[in-house]
């Protein structure tokens, strides 16, 4: 699927108002009106919820150098589910579905996967 191979291994939140902040100014690629609500980091990957897409970060290169940025509109998933995990895992799994194909997320146990829930819900689900 186009969106399937991007798997970056397990990511962690990291501080979305800080991340709002700076991605208003450099790299301005958020709208004006755009607020990140959820973001989540590997070592050099991220995927980003805000109130208006999914923003895929994927850092390519072995200096980093290269950077592309994917966009998931909304309005595309036809649904997702959420795999929390259990007593020997060591991951919850987000798997979107979308117009372009499937993409799934590895997210760290111990992080708020209910909260990434419910933005999922009330983008998708309106």
């Amino acid at each position: 699927s186009l969106l399937g191979g991007w798997l970056g291994g397990d990511h962690s939140e990291v501080d979305a108002e800080a991340l709002n902040g700076k991605w208003h100014l450099d790299p301005k690629i958020l709208c004006d009106d755009e607020v990140i609500e959820m973001a989540f980091k590997t070592v050099r990957d991220m995927f980003v919820l805000t109130n208006k897409r999914i923003l895929l970060v994927d850092v390519q290169g072995v200096t980093g150098s290269k950077t592309e940025y994917k966009c998931v509109p909304y309005r595309s998933i036809v649904h997702f589910s959420l795999v929390t995990a259990g007593a020997w895992d060591t991951d919850a799994e987000l798997m979107l579905c979308t117009a372009a194909g499937e993409l799934k997320q590895e997210i760290r146990k111990g992080q708020d996967v209910m909260k990434l829930q419910r933005i999922l819900t009330q983008h998708c689900c309106p």
